[in-house]
């Protein structure tokens, strides 16, 4: 078997701050697509609150960063 051609890794990823009842979360999202199959996807509410729009983007890739290792 001679496998020749190049698999593509591409993540895709998102943060959003919600205030529901007082409870101010981050709920990242992200997904991971090799070629064009889907491999991996998560949505959570983070326990945590980040302080600035840059923190929770850095949480997020952090996480998603985490989950394909």
């Amino acid at each position: 078997y001679i496998h020749d051609k190049k698999s593509t890794l591409v993540e895709y990823t998102n943060a959003n701050h919600v205030s529901y009842l007082d409870e101010k979360k981050l709920i990242i999202r992200y997904i991971f697509l090799l070629d064009s199959s889907l491999i991996i996807w998560k949505s959570k509410k983070q326990s945590c609150m980040a302080i600035s729009f840059m923190d929770s983007k850095y949480m997020v890739l952090s996480n998603s960063s985490r989950d394909a290792i």
